[in-house]
């Protein structure tokens, strides 16, 4: 069966449909939407396999014509869904009004987009012929946004020439992305009977400064006195006729003639001596691949898609654009060289009809469809994560991007970070965190998430996988949303929610009785409800082991951005052990200041550095006890711990639980030697013995021991700090997390 387009035209259409939608019915079927002001063209119905939907294009309300182009076209790919009409792909002929038309249609059908660009928007030469009203400041401003909008949401990207795009400076390289001329039917060129040759310059096109005609002018003008035999004619539609003749000045070998049709167009290019093209800025030019069909020497200003039609000295001349010296020379050149002018000509002609046919553009147009039709659509996540969101969405969404696109749901206290619409492929939903009304705050994020979820349902948005960060609070929330979506379900599990050294802090409080209870059942039953489990280690949920069958459960580290920790790393040492991290008890702090108040007075030069926030600033100090050598450092900004992990000699970790524990990460790549509780997932970052010490979990004694061997070899450090950050590079960078992860993803999603 024929892969289904829906192809939107702007229009005004002008002449009926012919030979263009008679080829492309070799491939393809689906509908045309387009414009028109002849009745004529609007009363067809049918183009060979293409049904055509033309609506009123009236110029004198060009604006209300507009209006209805775009609800119509809207109303008609509704009734399409309604009637359950499959469409393969969207394709519009531009990236503006019919691209968010297109944007909007192909979001409506479930169907891939494409929309061509045929002009250079971001150009400010686009706007050199209005007049500066707040329409053109609006439209100048507007044209890059919505271009960018229209791009970033496509399949694929139909250019005119290969750096098209290059101003908007933005990575389309997940696109399928095709670069070849526009169709241009070259028959009614190549076959005009030739007659005499006039010396006459042609230029065809408007508007009066975009197309640069004032350059042309200016040029011939140079010239004129010196060639009287030549003239040149301008056609075209100029309403500034002033602003025209003006620049003409009465020069009498200067003709303006009034625009003509389409079928007119081959008696005035196949007759003229040379064509010029003088644009201030041009796609590609089509009227140069009619002159080129034509046998015409042509000059074309040397200005984006323009050279991918000219080739210089070969079958035309490029100038520098808007150099009026440049093109009068140039000009003068063909003029005093019939012979030039002559094989010039003819190598176009032999160029247009090998390269420029209908056959070549119609081979390169099905394959551009082809392709993106037959490439897989990226899978849709939708990322649960609890936030509060530190810092701004960045190079982990960018990476996921290569395989994925979706939408993340996150808290922030941040404004800067609320008001982030997209990173990657990836569309933001922050909600506002309020740390003194936290349990507000989260039920915000669960009622929010599921309403986002619900519109998502309604508007028929496929997500195929829905990813949290935890299987709690997210999890349960991630879980109605995978119901409501009918989406796969997979929660990570960044803690130990069944030990008991979890619930430790503040043990006493309603809270955590609560949370002691609760935890476990909720984690029980999102686990159960889950098709797929990201762990951290490999023992992490065995508690739960008889509710886990035939799920998809993978271990690996989390992603932690190592880079800063690389560049931090030095052989200089400040006889300095340092702890990062809360709460108190569950990771092991009273351990770790006993542990060294044991053996502190053997060591006076060495010092205990507690860096972390710790509501109870009582026990703490209670557990410090005054030791000059034991000092607690105010929490910091995860840009800062680059610069503290980097100062000290001494990394250590003695949580009583601890699922990972990227802080153990980040001290590995800064080339730390680290001590670690043998505990859950501690001992898959830390290789005892080679790249750093394990001690018996809770054992005070055990942690002395293991501190005092480091503290009194400096080589040993040294070897265990150099491993470690070898094996950081080797095994703990970003491309192996990635890797890990997206195998992971698409296990679930194929399965």
């Amino acid at each position: 069966m024929k892969p289904k387009l829906v192809i939107i035209i702007s229009g005004p259409t002008l002449s009926k449909p012919g030979v263009f939608y008679k080829i492309l019915s070799e491939g393809f079927s689906g509908h045309i939407i387009t414009t028109s002001g002849n009745p004529d063209i609007s009363r067809i119905k049918k183009v060979d396999d293409f049904s055509w939907h033309c609506f009123a294009f009236k110029k004198s309300h060009a604006l209300l014509s507009r209006l209805n182009f775009v609800l119509r076209s809207l109303l008609l790919c509704l009734k399409m869904r309604s009637s359950q009409a499959k469409i393969d792909l969207v394709v519009t002929s531009d990236p503006l009004m019919t691209g968010l038309i297109g944007w909007a249609c192909a979001r409506i059908l479930n169907a891939k987009f494409a929309p061509e660009v045929n002009g250079v928007y971001s150009s400010p030469a686009i706007f050199t012929d209005e007049v500066n009203n707040f329409l053109t400041i609006l439209k100048r401003r507007m044209y890059p946004l919505i271009e960018s909008f229209v791009l970033r949401h496509s399949e694929g990207i139909k250019l005119l020439f290969p750096e098209q795009l290059a101003s908007l400076k933005e990575n389309f390289q997940d696109k399928v992305v095709h670069s070849f001329p526009c169709h241009v039917d070259i028959g009614p060129f190549l076959n005009f009977k030739q007659g005499e040759e006039k010396k006459e310059i042609l230029f065809a096109g408007f508007p009066f400064k975009l197309k640069g005609v004032d350059v042309l002018v200016a040029a011939f003008k140079l010239i004129s006195e010196r060639h009287t035999d030549w003239t040149l004619k301008i056609l075209g539609w100029f309403p500034n006729q002033e602003e025209l003749h003006k620049a003409i000045g009465g020069h009498p070998r200067i003709e303006v003639h009034p625009p003509v049709y389409y079928s007119e167009m081959p008696q005035h290019i196949c007759t003229c001596g040379i064509f010029v093209l003088p644009s201030r800025t041009e796609a590609m030019g089509r009227v140069l691949v009619e002159a080129m069909a034509a046998g015409k020497p042509r000059i074309g200003s040397n200005i984006e898609g323009i050279p991918t039609v000219i080739t210089d000295g070969i079958d035309g001349l490029l100038f520098k654009s808007e150099d009026i010296v440049d093109l009068s020379h140039k000009i003068e050149l063909l003029i005093t060289d019939p012979e030039l002018r002559r094989k010039m000509g003819q190598a176009g002609r032999d160029r247009a009809q090998r390269d420029f046919n209908s056959r070549v553009y119609f081979n390169n147009l099905i394959n551009f469809y082809n392709e993106i039709i037959k490439t897989p659509k990226k899978p849709n996540l939708l990322i649960v994560t609890p936030g509060p969101a530190l810092s701004k969405p960045g190079e982990y969404y960018i990476m996921l991007s290569e395989k994925f696109a979706g939408h993340v749901i996150t808290t922030s206290g941040n404004p800067g970070i609320l008001s982030s619409k997209k990173v990657g492929d990836f569309c933001w939903h922050c909600f506002p965190f309020n740390f003194k009304h936290d349990s507000l705050s989260k039920i915000n994020l669960v009622i929010k998430s599921l309403l986002l979820c619900i519109n998502m349902r309604i508007h028929r948005n496929k997500i195929d996988l829905v990813v949290t960060y935890d299987p709690l609070t997210t999890g349960i929330i991630g879980m109605l949303c995978s119901f409501i979506l009918k989406a796969k379900f997979a929660p990570q599990v960044n803690g130990v929610y069944t030990s008991p050294a979890e619930y430790l802090d503040n043990e006493a409080s309603f809270s955590t009785k609560v949370k002691k209870f609760l935890y476990p059942k909720i984690e029980k039953l999102v686990l159960s409800h889950a098709h797929g489990i990201k762990l951290l280690f490999p023992t992490q949920i065995d508690p739960f082991n008889e509710f886990l069958s035939g799920k998809i459960i993978r271990w690996f580290p989390n992603n932690v951005n190592i880079q800063p920790f690389l560049a931090t790393c030095s052989p200089n040492e400040n006889n300095e052990i340092l702890f990062t991290g809360f709460p108190f008890k569950r990771k092991g702090v009273d351990i770790l200041i006993a542990a060294f108040k044991s053996i502190a007075d053997k060591y006076p030069l060495w010092k205990l550095k507690i860096l972390g926030w710790f509501s109870n600033q009582a026990q703490l100090n209670k557990a410090i006890d005054g030791n000059p050598q034991i000092f607690h450092h105010k929490p910091v900004m995860p840009s800062e711990m680059p610069f503290h992990i980097g100062q000290c000699s001494i990394f250590v970790l003695p949580s009583r639980s601890e699922a990972m524990g990227r802080v153990l990460l980040e001290a590995m790549a800064a080339g730390k030697p680290r001590i670690g509780a043998n505990v859950d997932g501690i001992p898959t970052v830390i290789d005892d013995g080679i790249d750093g010490l394990l001690f018996r979990s809770e054992d005070v004694h055990d942690l002395a021991v293991k501190l005092e061997l480091l503290i009194s070899s400096p080589e040993l450090r040294k070897q265990m700090g150099s491993a470690g950050r070898e094996r950081a590079i080797r095994e703990f960078n970003s491309t192996v997390y990635f890797k890990n992860l997206f195998d992971f993803y698409s296990e679930l999603l194929t399965k």
